[in-house]
């Protein structure tokens, strides 16, 4: 789901629309993350938000 930062953990990316809690995709580059908020603002008129975690590698969050 995202590339490892440091061998134990990585970091990934979560893009939700305000109107569809709940509902969200995950991403493994920022770069992605962005283009996809600002795809969804601009063609849906969308309200979305972008959360970063760090996950270690069994997958829990550590954030």
């Amino acid at each position: 789901m995202g590339e490892k930062a440091d061998g134990k953990k990585r970091v990934v990316w979560l893009v939700m629309r305000a109107d569809e809690p709940g509902h969200g995709e995950w991403y493994a580059r920022e770069r992605e993350a962005s283009l996809k908020a600002t795809w969804l603002r601009q063609s849906w008129k969308a309200k979305v938000t972008i959360a970063k975690a760090t996950l270690s590698e069994r997958g829990d969050d550590d954030t």
